[in-house]
């Protein structure tokens, strides 16, 4: 491999050194190129084969490689780039060693992202001695976005990732662990306290992988998740930790904080199905889940953990652990490119779209940035194609809002076209369900209505159903040049039926017929009276009633721009109830 240890020695920043298919030696890069350095990869990407790779110097990339041995950063090395490459285990080497030393030495600004790590190594897929962030970016050890399956333990402390020593500036982030055993990642404690730490929208998943042999832990799992202190200065956060799968004959192993030493560290937004911390003092944190306290004892729940053993993921079975509250990871692996990525570059189509239960009428905002496209321009459409037939569009664009007017599920489909033509798609069910009426009228009444500008008008009625009000709604008539309608919902008073308090509102602009106005949620209780308000702005609105007598009143200000937050009672329109307008979910 001289020839390509020359080429990479040799070559100028910016320069990239193809190696050709077939199978290599171990490779030694010795070089000190400026930024952006010089980037060793396959010719055709995955198809070179080598055993192993030394990375001397600084501003160096080993990329798109098949890796039958490990790569180690040398001691002292600067910038150093190990990325989508597909490293395969061995039970004597490391998959990427980051600086075989102790302090004071260290190894400055790696990063480890994209890769594929298949199978079990000598100790640990990754092993991070010792690390620094000297270009001051935050960042002195990046491992991110890498795929790990296959790990086991086999006797010699084997994990997916372990730190050594110390080193300041750790980030581990958006990686994906499954279908693995031994630990996952281990933070291992030292003598002083690693400065910086980030472990953020890690996906841990299926530990079911026995020891070899089962001997070594007959019953149980290893940890996947394990962090001693001393930390200082450190974010835990939207990591889903879950590594017991439906039928699984081991139950994957506990996530741990541990040891004193702890200062300035956040825990929050994880989803654990096994958890606990031993730490005194040092963490804060809130909207963590878990479903079992880890052991017993003086094992503590994460800073603000709730109970949940039955989390709503999206989609388990297809590998989707998000969560509509937001909590743990906000990515699938589907949307990934995980080892070597392909020549043409194929674009990856994954979408994500809320509200995640959606009624009629409910602007649904679709997503598709997640998606990958590496060739641009690249083009999104979207349509809703039922398995019965026929395609319906709905719109183009990275991002589309959308609101279907029927019930029933929707089969979104997004297609994403690069500029070679290349195509991906995915499918995603969108449930559409029938709005709930909580109170008020949903008949086409018989009475013409209409109120001056800046005057509002409230209708009482009684709840039928205890529910949450996202949506007022009001039959609208020709005539109107109020260029604004305001609806709001009040609560009544305690005593002489009024209005009392404004207890959510929204405006529009007014069309003839039904329109619909999203307002901000707030609950109603059955059996309990409130009034819908209506009020133009601009202009005198028209809409439709009634004629009997009940609960229906003006209020004392004609000169109103908005609903006012009390209400102010004024003249008595009993007999034009009721309003043809109502409160739904």
């Amino acid at each position: 491999m001289g020839a390509a240890q020359t080429a990479v020695s040799g070559a100028s920043a910016g320069d990239t050194v193809c190696l050709a298919d077939g199978s290599y030696a171990r490779i030694t890069l010795n070089a000190t190129p400026a930024a952006p350095g010089v980037t060793l990869t396959a010719q055709h990407s995955g198809a070179a084969s080598v055993a192993g790779v030394d990375m001397y110097g600084s501003n160096l990339t080993v990329s798109n490689l098949e890796l039958t041995s490990s790569v180690d950063v040398k001691t002292s090395a600067v910038s150093m780039h190990v990325e989508h490459n597909l490293i395969v285990g061995s039970r004597t080497e490391y998959g990427v060693m980051v600086c075989p030393a102790t302090p004071p030495n260290h190894c400055d600004d790696t990063s480890i992202t994209g890769n594929k790590f298949v199978g079990s190594f000598s100790e640990d897929a990754i092993r991070a001695n010792v690390y620094h962030d000297g270009d001051s970016d935050g960042i002195g050890l990046l491992v991110e976005d890498n795929e790990f399956s296959g790990n086991e333990e086999w006797g010699g402390h084997n994990d997916v990732f372990q730190t050594v020593w110390v080193g300041d500036h750790l980030v581990i982030r958006g990686n994906y662990i499954h279908d693995f055993g031994g630990q996952g990642i281990l933070v291992k404690d030292q003598a002083t306290a690693i400065d910086g730490l980030v472990i953020s929208n890690n996906l841990i998943v299926r530990q079911n992988l026995p020891c070899d042999p089962d001997s070594l832990c007959p019953t149980w799992q290893l940890s996947p998740f394990q962090v001693f202190g001393p930390i200082s200065n450190a974010t835990i956060s939207h990591n889903t930790i879950w590594p017991t799968d439906t039928g699984q004959l081991k139950v994957g192993g506990a996530s741990l904080l541990r040891d004193p030493g702890w200062s300035s560290v956040t825990v929050s937004d994880n989803v654990t199905d096994d958890s606990g911390t031993d730490v005194p003092s040092g963490l804060s944190g809130s909207s963590n889940t878990r479903c079992t306290a880890a052991g017993s004892g003086s094992w503590a729940d994460w800073p603000g953990t709730t109970t949940s053993c039955s989390p709503a993921f999206l989609d388990q079975a297809h590998g989707d652990y998000r969560l509509a509250s937001g909590r743990g990871v906000d990515w699938v692996p589907s949307a990934k490119v995980f080892g070597p990525i392909p020549d043409d570059h194929q674009p990856v189509a994954a979408f994500t779209f809320s509200p995640a239960a959606p009624q009629t009428g409910d602007s649904i905002a679709f997503d598709a940035t997640t998606s990958t496209c590496q060739d641009a321009p690249c083009m999104y459409a979207w349509t809703d194609e039922p398995p019965g037939g026929g395609v319906t569009s709905l719109g183009s664009g990275s991002t589309l809002s959308y609101s279907f007017a029927t019930t029933g599920t929707k089969y979104v489909t997004l297609t994403v076209t690069d500029a070679d033509s290349d195509v991906a798609t995915v499918e995603q069910d969108v449930v559409v369900s029938a709005h709930t009426t909580l109170l008020g009228s949903t008949s086409n009444n018989t009475a013409n209505d209409y109120n001056p500008d800046g005057q509002a008008e409230a209708f009482q009625f009684t709840a039928s159903t205890t529910g949450t009000v996202n949506h007022l709604w009001l039959k609208v008539i020709t005539g109107f040049t109020s260029p604004t309608v305001k609806l709001g919902l009040y609560s009544n008073t305690t005593s002489g039926n009024h209005p009392k308090t404004l207890l959510t509102s929204g405006s529009a602009t007014p069309l003839t017929g039904w329109i619909d106005i999203p307002v901000g949620a707030v609950s109603v209780t059955s059996g309990t009276k409130y009034w819908i308000a209506v009020l133009g702005v601009g202009g005198i609105i028209r809409f439709r009633d009634g004629s009997s007598a009940g609960g229906v009143e003006g209020s004392s200000q004609t000169n109103l721009t908005a609903l006012p937050s009390t209400w102010s009672t004024g003249p008595n329109w009993s007999g034009s109830w009721p309003l043809s307008g109502y409160a739904t979910t």
